[in-house]
């Protein structure tokens, strides 16, 4: 039975934005949420710790990135999240 063309409807280029955003974004989100953690904590503890929860929190991500339709939207939420986690870790 063939696929539903409904649900085939995206075209390469909504993909090459879902991954990207799902590698590059999701990669950068979970790295930026580990250094504002270390702000807080005992930094080689963070480095530690961000070894394995890293394998958790940037798959998560990864498949969020899949999940919110709007493609735009999911840029401008993970690119604009963690440049102003980045900003506000680099500026205390």
């Amino acid at each position: 039975m063939p696929a539903n063309k409904k649900y085939l409807a995206e075209s390469s280029g909504q993909k090459i934005v879902s991954l990207f955003n799902g590698f590059i974004g999701g990669y950068l989100l979970s790295q930026s949420f580990h250094l504002l953690f270390g702000l807080f904590f005992d930094e080689v503890n963070v480095i530690v710790v961000s070894v394995f929860t890293m394998m958790l929190v940037w798959p998560t991500f990864m498949v969020l990135a899949f999940l919110i339709k709007p493609r735009w939207l999911c840029s401008l939420i993970y690119f604009g999240s963690s440049f102003l986690i980045m900003s506000i870790a680099y500026n205390l």
